[in-house]
């Protein structure tokens, strides 16, 4: 009952993080807005999902996000307040895009090298990790916080707001990435 219950609250934050990402996408590119602007979200739908289908392999999609968030998720119940903070979330957000910048800059195309492919696959799959690892911190955070109280209200709510930011980015740079 508790694996459905994290399922449900990470599909449900997931969605709320993209959904997030679209609305400030749309704030910060016009001054004015229809109603459909506001209340259809199939433009975000499509353009997540031609995303996918264009440029990513969603099986790798899917397999990276669920490893990563059950990274997250466990790094999450772990009783220490640097693992139940966003400084590790923040890390990764600052240090993995510049790993990637520099992989991408080195990219090697052609090679029998197993250590080229997956500095290739980290390289193209890198916002993935953040968002997998981002959003399963979250919801471990939110289910270790309900069930347990342990922490404080303010330091959880402080942290999953900072956790939700970095991933609104993330979902941002995803979806508008070229």
């Amino acid at each position: 009952m508790a694996l459905l219950n994290i399922l449900i609250v990470y599909i449900i934050y997931l969605i709320l993080v993209f959904l997030i990402a679209h609305y400030v996408n749309i704030f910060s590119s016009k001054t004015e807005y229809t109603r459909d602007e506001l209340t259809d979200l199939s433009p975000l739908a499509e353009t997540v999902k031609r995303k996918l289908e264009m440029k990513y392999s969603p099986f790798f999609v899917i397999a990276i996000m669920l490893i990563c968030s059950m990274v997250g998720l466990l790094f999450s119940h772990i009783e220490h307040w640097i693992f139940q903070s966003a400084l590790i979330p923040a890390l990764l957000f600052v240090i993995l895009p510049i790993l990637r910048k520099n992989i991408m800059s080195q990219m090697v195309i052609a090679s029998d090298s197993t250590l080229d492919s997956a500095a290739n696959i980290f390289a193209k799959y890198c916002h993935f990790i953040i968002l997998g690892y981002g959003s399963g911190y979250g919801t471990g955070l939110m289910y270790y916080w309900s069930m347990t109280r342990e922490m404080l209200f303010l330091w959880f709510a402080v942290n999953l707001v900072g956790v939700t930011v970095l991933l609104v980015i993330t979902a941002i740079r995803i979806v508008h990435e070229s």
